[in-house]
């Protein structure tokens, strides 16, 4: 027999009751709030678990600018039916074409504020605020479609879509339009037909000097009201994919059609990054993979397309002309400047990225190669670029000598870490083209390098600043060096700050193991004169401004202010430096272009004031700018015609097909005479000194950092 316990008292019974229900009522109300599923289009997720996400649903917004039943339509269409079935319904993409929801800017604004969740856009009209996005612009640069689509897929157009988040856009795929082509009512087919002619171009620094270079007068023209301006003459002839010809009838107002296929109008699949971040992480990777999934159709059905577009321009009388290999070379190299006087605006990293594929699957005539290995990294590639281009310079004037003309360049970006810098020497170390190195920048990178060049017996030159002790050719016998070393550094300032006289000098350096060694001997070497520096301020790389309480120590009274940071960093300090202490003279050590008006006296290496003009001048007028960082310039371009000279007296010496790594070595320690940029070299190394440069060939100049005013107490070489 079962007995009923706590049954004689009825009212703890009905609050026994009670309290079930509430707990069961509460238990109903959590499940409500778990399970029952959101309303609106995109929802925010805060839990992604495996029963939440079968039960969710998004509804997603795609726009563009293209019209319907074109490629770029169909293959949106094909994107929303892709990620619908993949996703067994849980995505639905709405398709708006035709600027329905706005114009690309207005698109792009939504976007940004969450109000649209997808966009196509062309990259053109990114540019403005994202200006690598002129990448697919550079005419002739990608020798075939392929190249840019294999470009695009891969790291350069990861690189670039990241960017998109400049503008609160998730960078997915590049789709386009298809491959520019000219047009005209004469032949163009090379860069000399060009000369004279009006070409219509949309606003564009880039297009504007691209026909520049070729010699045409560019104007730009709102692209639906092209076909007039043919028709009345006010140019004479356009840039645009078959598509675009065909479409607004340019080719019933032209009687030339050039397929030159020189350049691409690339569209950028993105988005909203307010809409991308509610959707949970295995449908944001859905989205992505999808979208990719599809780049070989959309491209392939826009070259279908096209055929049939060739087809109906030809049957309307106009003359179509294919450009040759040789023509093309033409054009290329006509227009190759466009690459390097865009180098900063596109990036160092991606060009270089760029161009080491390019030389990879092109084997140029280069029988022997000088591999560059420098940071090349947007915030930090001042000192690396220039480097780079005194590299460029040196070949280019023994190519114009006749000389080295079997000589190239192979560039690569350690990203400022050593880690990426060894792997970089060994790729550089198993090409068996590549005779030497210029690079090691920073102490840092070059012992992550030292192992390897003694290993391979690969000779590397470094033409930048260096910490004391490093050009030891015992220990280093394949290291050189055309560069300022911090102990013969520290002593230059040091008798320049004896000439300024006043109280001991500040220092400000960078806080780095290059800084600190400078710092060091700096200390020693005024000490030595029977004074000390009054303080060392330490400034972390990629901090523009100091403490403001730091500026106590500077105090009012004359003296020197010696600055040893990089440029980005010097220019934020300089007007607060000078501000604080009127009086002070501040020396830089860095060698670069202040943008400042208080005076500097900055600290480089020596010039020859007729080849630095010379120099220069050809620098203006391959990149369009002057030099930022002389001192890098002038050490990278010495550096590199004497690793130059060295390879061509090996290879003369030679017995077999390619030249030994050592005898390089032996022919950089052996006397000769070289006309550097700095010096006249006479020899520059020997087997005990592979160090190129002295305390007396350093020198310093007012502000600019450019000129060559002797120090009192040296005499120019």
């Amino acid at each position: 027999m079962i007995k009923s316990v706590g049954s004689a008292d009825p009212w703890r019974e009905r609050g026994s009751v009670r309290m079930t229900m509430v707990v069961l009522l509460m238990l109903c109300v959590l499940g409500l709030l778990i399970f029952w599923p959101p309303t609106g289009s995109m929802d925010r997720v805060d839990v992604d678990s495996a029963s939440l996400n079968q039960v969710q649903r998004f509804s997603l917004r795609l726009g563009h600018n293209m019209p319907v039943g074109s490629a770029m339509d169909d293959a949106a269409r094909r994107f929303a039916r892709l990620l619908a079935q993949r996703s067994q319904g849980r995505i639905e993409v709405e398709v708006y074409p035709d600027q329905q929801l706005g114009n690309d800017h207005q698109m792009v604004e939504m976007a940004r504020r969450g109000e649209l969740d997808l966009i196509l856009t062309p990259s053109a009209k990114l540019s403005v605020a994202i200006p690598e996005m002129q990448y697919a612009d550079l005419p002739f640069y990608f020798p075939t479609p392929n190249d840019l689509y294999t470009l695009l897929d891969g790291e350069p157009g990861r690189m670039l879509l990241d960017k998109m988040s400049r503008v609160g856009l998730v960078g997915i795929t590049f789709w386009g339009n298809g491959f520019k082509h000219f047009t005209a009512n004469r032949p163009l087919l090379e860069p000399d037909d060009f000369r004279a002619l009006h070409i219509r171009i949309m606003k564009s620094r880039l297009l504007q000097q691209q026909f520049s270079l070729l010699g045409a007068e560019p104007v730009a023209i709102d692209f639906h009201q092209v076909r007039q301006a043919l028709m009345d003459g006010v140019v004479d002839g356009q840039e645009n994919p078959l598509a675009a010809i065909h479409s607004m009838g340019i080719y019933q107002v032209q009687s030339d059609l050039m397929l030159s296929s020189h350049a691409y109008l690339a569209y950028v699949l993105s988005a909203s990054e307010t809409s991308f971040s509610r959707l949970p992480a295995t449908l944001k990777h859905l989205v992505i993979d999808s979208a990719r999934e599809l780049n070989g159709w959309e491209r392939d059905e826009i070259k279908r397309r096209e055929a049939q577009l060739l087809s109906e321009i030809e049957a309307a009388g106009v003359t179509v002309h294919s450009l040759g290999a040789q023509q093309r070379e033409l054009f290329r190299r006509r227009l190759r400047p466009l690459v390097d006087r865009f180098e900063t605006t596109l990036g160092a990293d991606l060009i270089a990225l760029s161009d080491q594929y390019l030389q990879q699957r092109y084997r140029e005539n280069a029988r022997y190669l000088i591999g560059v290995d420098v940071d090349l990294t947007p915030t930090n590639s001042e000192v690396g670029l220039e480097v780079k281009r005194g590299a460029q310079l040196a070949l280019e004037k023994l190519a114009d000598n006749g000389l080295g003309l079997h000589l190239g360049l192979t560039v690569l970006n350690n990203n400022g870490q050593p880690s990426r810098a060894e792997r970089n020497i060994e790729a550089l170390a198993d090409d068996p083209r590549v005779m030497g190195v210029i690079g090691g920048v920073g102490a840092a990178i070059l012992n992550a390098q030292i192992d390897t060049l003694n290993r391979r017996t690969l000779v590397m030159i470094s033409p930048w600043l260096m910490e004391s002790g490093q050009l030891d050719a015992v220990t280093k016998p394949y290291l050189f060096g055309v560069t300022l070393q911090n102990d013969e550094l520290a002593r230059y300032i040091a008798r320049l700050d004896s000439e300024v006289g006043g109280r001991p000098p500040l220092l400000v350096v960078e806080n780095s193991a290059w800084g600190d060694d400078l710092a060091e001997w700096l200390t020693q070497e005024l000490l030595a004169a029977g004074r000390s520096p009054s303080a060392v301020l330490r400034v972390n790389p990629g901090m523009h401004t100091l403490d403001m309480t730091e500026f106590k120590l500077i105090g009012t009274e004359p003296g020197t202010l010696v600055l040893a940071l990089r440029d980005r960093e010097q220019e934020a300090v300089v007007d607060a430096l000078a501000a604080a202490c009127p009086e002070c003279t501040l020396v830089s050590v860095l060698g670069g272009v202040l943008q400042t008006t208080h005076s500097v006296i900055c600290v480089g290496s020596a010039v020859r004031e007729s080849s630095y003009t010379e120099l220069s001048r050809r620098y203006e007028a391959r990149y369009g700018s002057s030099p930022k960082i002389p001192s890098a310039l002038r050490q990278g371009y010495d550096s590199t015609g004497l690793l130059a000279t060295a390879i061509l007296a090996a290879d003369r010496s030679s017995v077999s097909d390619l030249p030994v790594r050592v005898e390089v070595k032996r022919q950089l320690e052996r006397p000769g005479r070289f006309e550097g940029v700095i010096r006249r070299y006479d020899p520059a190394f020997t087997e005990r000194n592979h160090s190129a440069l002295d305390v007396a060939d350093y020198r310093h100049a007012d502000r600019v950092c450019e000129g060559a005013r002797p120090h009192s107490v040296k005499e120019q070489r």
